[in-house]
């Protein structure tokens, strides 16, 4: 059994709809109204006898009051039993209203704390999406068609919305919907994965694990959350600890939408649905440069993520580096003299000298040493070649 939207009402008349499936028995339909939804069994519509078939049902109230809200409910009985449709109300138009503004909203998903409503309207202007009394969201545009999340409920806890021609929740009826939450579970939720990461503002980097900074500078926390499994995860509480050294700067958004709360803390970001993600970025500040030691401090960052018995967490590295000389004056001493021209440049060069002159001498006694040992050989090698002459003379004279 379902009972759909209204149609065509005006100041004292109203079209009800409904569809219904009486599985080739012979069945009875009508429809229950009233102007209250606690009670509608005082007033009915005429019966649809002895239907054997499925198919749309419809019936149109007249005689009504204008500017009055209605609820209804299509009803079927057969052998079987009795069985009822969900509730839907409408509004009957006020004397002063003019114009037939159309659409209707839909229960399209729920969890134990939101419910996700499908909607579509057009021919209205400032149509707006209440639940009970509370808006919900509104649209200024003449025609519109999607969802819309509402959070933060209570399980299994049933709640009526409505779709009206204004801003007020006593605004003209366009459509309404009871729809309920589901049953709250104790179940362990799948694999909750989480990945951190960082990247400095200064330059608009990518996003990347690790990170190497100055003192001083504006970075971000990149944080991604992903139910990987089939159940979803209910009240996702999000916590990053800062290393030493870093501190937390604002900027904190869920999904790109700026959000309050304590990321030190834990921010609750509601139920994460199966296979579904979230996105949570802040900034962050690298202290000044005497919170560091000269040279590369690594600083660690964590990020949790945890719901009901199952948690996970993930760490970026930010590396901060302070230099002998980092801009600003020091009281460190970098040279000698702490003069960049004396120490690097004049200073190099009297020592080269020094070594120089000290090593003159060593370097004068080789090269006659070197010399000596040249003469030697030299005169070896004549007296070498001498003897072979002499050799070949006597030969010769042997011969003749």
């Amino acid at each position: 059994m379902t009972t759909n939207n209204t149609n065509s009402i005006t100041t004292t008349t109203a079209n009800l709809n409904g569809f219904f499936d009486s599985h080739n028995i012979s069945t009875d339909v009508w429809f229950e109204w009233g102007t209250t939804s606690n009670n509608l069994y005082n007033r009915t519509t005429n019966v649809r006898n002895n239907s054997t078939s499925q198919g749309r049902v419809s019936r149109t109230l007249s005689g009504l009051s204008a500017n009055t809200t209605y609820h209804f409910r299509v009803v079927a009985q057969n052998t079987h039993g009795v069985e009822r449709g969900q509730t839907r109300s409408f509004r009957t138009a006020g004397e002063e209203e003019t114009g037939d503004v159309s659409g209707n909203i839909s229960c399209d998903r729920s969890t134990v704390d939101s419910i996700r409503i499908a909607y579509s309207f057009s021919n209205g202007e400032n149509v707006s999406l209440f639940r009970g009394s509370t808006r919900v969201n509104s649209w200024n545009q003449s025609s519109s068609s999607g969802t819309i999340l509402d959070s933060n409920l209570r399980n299994n806890q049933s709640y009526t919305y409505f779709l009206r021609n204004g801003r007020s929740n006593n605004s003209s009826l366009i459509d309404s919907i009871t729809c309920q939450t589901d049953t709250r579970e104790e179940v362990i939720n799948e694999d909750l994965s989480i990945r951190r990461y960082v990247r400095s503002l200064d330059d608009n980097g990518e996003w990347v694990k690790s990170l190497t900074v100055s003192p001083d500078e504006l970075i971000a926390v990149y944080i991604d959350v992903k139910v990987e499994g089939n159940n979803n995860a209910y009240g996702v509480i999000i916590r990053d600890i800062l290393p030493d050294g870093i501190s937390y700067a604002g900027g904190l958004r869920v999904d790109r939408v700026p959000f309050k709360g304590d990321i030190q803390n834990g921010v609750n970001i509601g139920t994460i649905l199966a296979g579904e993600r979230r996105v949570i970025i802040f900034n962050a500040r690298v202290e000044s440069s005497e919170s560091f030691q000269i040279g590369v401090t690594r600083l660690t960052g964590t990020a949790f993520a945890s719901a009901n018995k199952n948690s996970s967490s993930d760490t970026s590295i930010v590396s901060v580096v302070r230099g002998v000389v980092a801009g600003v004056a020091t009281e460190i001493a970098t040279g000698f003299t702490n003069n960049r021209f004396i120490d690097f440049l004049l200073l190099p060069l009297v020592l080269t000298l020094v070594i120089f002159l000290i090593f003159k001498k060593y370097f004068t006694i080789i090269s006659g040493w070197m010399e000596e040992k040249r003469a030697v050989v030299l005169n070896r090698n004549s007296s070498k070649k001498l003897e072979r002459i002499r050799k070949l003379a006597i030969l010769k004279e042997k011969l003749n």
